[in-house]
Order: C-alpha cells, then sequence, then structure tokens
C-alpha cells in the first residue's frame, strides 16, 4: 500500500491553468527538439487538390536543395490513400536545419485547404509495436 501510494505521490502532475498554461504550452512546444515533420496532402473524395500538390512539391523542393548542399536530410514520400493521398516525411541530422525547413515549409503550405502539416518521427514503427493481425 506504501509503495502505491509513493508512485501517486511521485508520477503527480499539476496542470497550469489559465495564462501560465498558454504560454507554458507555446514554450514548450517551441523548446521540444525535433528533427523531423511530415506534410500530408489529402482529398474530400475528388483527388488531392491542384494547390496541395504544389504545396508538397514546393515543400519537398527545398528539402531537395538541402541535400544538394550537402545538408543531411532523408526524404520520404508515401501513398496513404485510395485517391492519392500522400505523405511526405522530411527528417533531418541537426535540429536546427530541421526547425528553419519546418519554418520554411509552414509557411508554403498556410492556407493551402487539405495540406497538414506535423512535426512527427518519419521511423516506421517496430513489428512488435504494431496491432497484431496487422500485416507489414
Amino acid at each position: 500500500m506504501t509503495a502505491v501510494g509513493l508512485l501517486l505521490a511521485v508520477g503527480q502532475h499539476r496542470p497550469l491553468s489559465g495564462e501560465a498554461e498558454r504560454q507554458g504550452g507555446e514554450a514548450m512546444q517551441e523548446q521540444t527538439p525535433f528533427r523531423s515533420f511530415a506534410l500530408y496532402v489529402l482529398s474530400r473524395g475528388k483527388g488531392v487538390p491542384d494547390e496541395a500538390w504544389e504545396a508538397l512539391g514546393k515543400v519537398r523542393a527545398v528539402a531537395e536543395t538541402n541535400r544538394e548542399k550537402g545538408i543531411a536530410v532523408t526524404i520520404q514520400e508515401k501513398r496513404i490513400g485510395l485517391e492519392g493521398e500522400r505523405r511526405l516525411c522530411i527528417e533531418y541530422e541537426e535540429e536546427e536545419k530541421a526547425r528553419r525547413t519546418y519554418d520554411r515549409a509552414k509557411a508554403l503550405v498556410e492556407g493551402v485547404d487539405l495540406a497538414r502539416l506535423e512535426i512527427e518521427t518519419c521511423a516506421e514503427p517496430e513489428e512488435d509495436e504494431k496491432e497484431k493481425g496487422e500485416e507489414p
């Protein structure tokens, strides 16, 4: 019983409230290290819109230009849907390069319908992390 109480006390989390939460949350997001992000171009039953395809091409071109300059970057593109939807994932060895490219990508996709930019890992889940019964 003592161990359970101790675990609960150690694991206790005090959420921020009001303005402190907004300021703290934004600051934490800006300071969280990341090296990769993904751009999703999606569809609403009529295929991926031309504007979203253009945004994907521009973001990809930024990463390819970095690669040509000798910057260590990995570019992965994968079809994720039946109507041409895609996931473009870009990963840098250096966080600073990832942040710069992410900021540029964010500006390129701003206001583009069905283009979604997410900070996330490019790595595929390990076989043992996939749900049982799912085929590779």
